[in-house]
């Protein structure tokens, strides 16, 4: 996907001409923590798109998967150190 750095941060156009405001903030660590993040997105994307049977099926193991996702991607460095 192509990306194209403005003023308030990251663009980034995907194959069908959408863009997405990634990282409004001038703050380099904002900016790839929201990139991190779009990237999650995309991904969880993809594999609902062409690989959903790899992703849990039923709600409860949704919530879960979901949590541990997050947790995962809002986890701050020292604790992912110790």
């Amino acid at each position: 996907m192509p990306c194209t750095e403005c003023a308030d941060g990251l663009i980034v156009r995907d194959e069908y001409g959408y863009s997405v405001s990634v990282g409004v903030a001038p703050d380099v660590a904002a900016r790839r923590r929201a990139l991190l993040a779009y990237t999650a997105y995309v991904g969880q994307a993809q594999l609902v798109a062409h690989l959903p049977e790899l992703l849990p099926q039923h709600t409860d193991e949704q919530a879960t998967h979901l949590d541990d996702m997050l947790s995962t991607l809002l986890r701050s460095r020292r604790a992912h150190a110790a």
